[in-house]
């Protein structure tokens, strides 16, 4: 996984995280100087063929997962207090089933530290699997 300083040559389809949102696939499509905001950005083509840009700021390129994955796994932790409707945190997303699965057990054995806690009545952890968009 690399960040900002990462830029993939144009033709390479890639996943990527724009500001920390769920991974995408992409096909980088080139770069250009935005004059609004005074800086490079990306111009790329989305695994639905729709085409768009962003800055090359606050992206996270996985460059070591294959483009042929066909599923995200979702951590996610969901909290309600009686009587009242649930609320979920995306805890994290992973490439793999054995890494979120890890990930779960790293944060019930202490090894990780969640990056949302709750003081809720009812809380739990549980496993998500979507397609890759």
């Amino acid at each position: 996984m690399t960040t900002n300083a990462y830029r993939p040559e144009v033709g390479k389809t890639i996943f990527v995280s724009l500001s920390d949102n769920t991974p995408i696939l992409i096909t980088v499509t080139g770069y250009s100087y935005h004059s609004y905001l005074k800086e490079d950005v990306i111009e790329f083509t989305r695994k639905n063929g729709e085409n768009n840009w962003t800055s090359l700021d606050n992206n996270t390129f996985y460059h070591e997962v294959p483009v042929d994955a066909k599923y995200l796994y979702f951590l996610i932790f969901e909290y309600s207090n009686f009587m009242e409707s649930s609320e979920g945190h995306i805890e994290g997303f992973f490439f793999t089933p054995e890494e979120a699965f890890s990930h779960l057990q790293a944060i019930k054995t202490g090894e990780v530290k969640p990056t949302y806690t709750s003081s809720a009545e009812f809380q739990e952890y549980f496993v998500e699997v979507r397609e890759v968009d």
